[in-house]
């Protein structure tokens, strides 16, 4: 009686390679983007303390207007220039 012999296959070092490639660069993608967060939000709030302090020390208001226009989306934009306790804000609006 012959009995074929069974032949496992096992995964090639190459497989395990590329799956560490996939795993490798979605794990810096990961930490690229959250750098990056980190990065901004540090920097908003170290630009929202500046603009406290100078508020604090009596700049004129006219540099929030400044603040908001620049470092801020548009929706907050619009919804800081309905604020009734600042002057107008009519030359954030187009």
């Amino acid at each position: 009686m012959c009995v074929a012999p069974i032949i496992v296959s096992e995964p090639s070092p190459h497989h395990f390679t590329c799956i560490s490639n996939v795993f490798m660069i979605f794990y810096i993608r990961i930490s690229f983007i959250k750098s990056v967060l980190e990065i901004h939000i540090k920097w908003w709030g170290a630009w929202l303390l500046i603009v406290q302090f100078l508020k604090n020390i009596g700049v004129p208001s006219n540099l929030e207007s400044f603040t908001w226009s620049v470092a801020t989306p548009r929706h907050k934009v619009l919804w800081a220039s309905q604020d009734t306790t600042s002057p107008p804000r009519d030359n954030i609006l187009p």
